[in-house]
C-alpha cells in the first residue's frame, strides 16, 4: 500500500499521474471523501484501497501519515510560495478547516490563528500539515518545485524509494483538467486525448517582503520546522 500526501495545489494529481504507468494511480477517489464520516479511518482504507496501489488523500488527511501503514510521499509546496499563491483563494478552506481541526496536531495547538485571517490560517494548515509529515516514518519529501523543474529525474528518485519499476510518460498537462480527480477507478493516461492537453508553465512567484519576513517570523525563527521548506 502506497499513499500521497500533500500541502495542496503543488502537482499531487499530476504526480499520481505520472505514477500511474507503474502501479495502479488513484488521485482522491470517491471513497476517501468518505474518511471525514468514518470512526476507524485506518480499517476503512485497508478496506477501500486496492492491494499494490497508490492513492492520493486530499490535503486534509495528513494527519494519517503517522499511522497509516507502507511507504508515502509528500509532495509540498514551501511556505512563501504557498501563501502567495492561495493568500487570495478561499476554495475548499471551509472543508479543510472542518477536517484538519478535528485532529490537529499538538504543535499546532499551541500557535492559533484567528479565523478569517486568511493568510494566516492558510498558514496555520500548511504547517499542521508538515508537522504530522515530519512525524510520519517511511516517507519521502519532494519539493514540487522540484518536480516541474526535472519530472523524470523526481520521479527516478521516488520510484527507487518505493521499489517499483520506473515507467517514463511524456505527459505535460493540467491533469485536473483531464478530470483524472475523484475517480474510483484508476487514472488511465491512455485514455486522454492530444486536446486535453495544457502546458504546464512554472508559476509566477511576485515578491512580497512584508509576506516573507512574516513567514520567517512565525515559523523560521522559532525553529518550528526545518529551514529548508521556507
Amino acid at each position: 500500500m502506497y499513499s500521497i500526501f500533500h500541502t495542496s495545489h503543488c502537482g499531487s494529481t499530476l504526480l499520481s499521474a505520472l505514477l500511474s504507468k507503474s502501479l495502479p494511480s488513484y488521485a482522491e477517489p470517491n471513497w476517501s471523501h468518505q474518511l471525514c464520516n468514518v470512526d476507524d479511518k485506518l480499517f476503512y482504507i485497508e478496506a477501500h484501497q486496492p492491494k499494490g496501489s497508490i492513492v492520493k488523500y486530499s490535503s486534509a488527511y495528513c494527519s494519517l501519515m503517522p499511522k497509516l501503514k507502507g511507504k508515502k510521499i509528500f509532495i509540498y509546496n514551501k511556505l512563501y510560495p504557498h501563501l502567495v499563491k492561495h493568500a487570495n483563494n478561499q476554495r475548499g478552506l471551509e472543508f479543510q478547516r472542518d477536517i484538519i481541526l478535528q485532529d490537529l496536531h499538538t504543535k499546532s495547538t499551541k500557535h492559533v490563528y484567528p479565523l478569517g485571517q486568511i493568510v494566516a490560517e492558510k498558514a496555520y494548515l500548511w504547517a499542521d500539515r508538515m508537522y504530522y509529515a515530519f512525524d510520519s516514518e517511511d516517507t519521502i519529501f519532494i519539493d514540487c518545485e522540484e518536480l516541474f523543474k526535472n519530472k523524470h529525474y523526481v520521479l527516478e528518485k521516488i520510484c527507487a524509494f518505493l521499489k517499483i519499476p520506473y515507467i517514463y510518460t511524456g505527459i505535460d498537462y493540467h491533469v485536473k483538467a483531464a478530470g483524472f480527480l475523484h475517480k474510483d477507478a484508476p487514472i488511465n493516461l491512455d485514455l486522454v486525448l492530444k486536446k486535453d492537453k495544457i502546458r504546464i508553465i512554472e508559476p509566477y512567484r511576485p515578491f512580497n517582503k512584508d509576506l516573507l519576513d512574516w513567514c520567517y517570523e512565525s515559523y523560521g525563527s522559532k525553529g518550528l520546522l526545518p529551514s529548508f521548506i521556507y
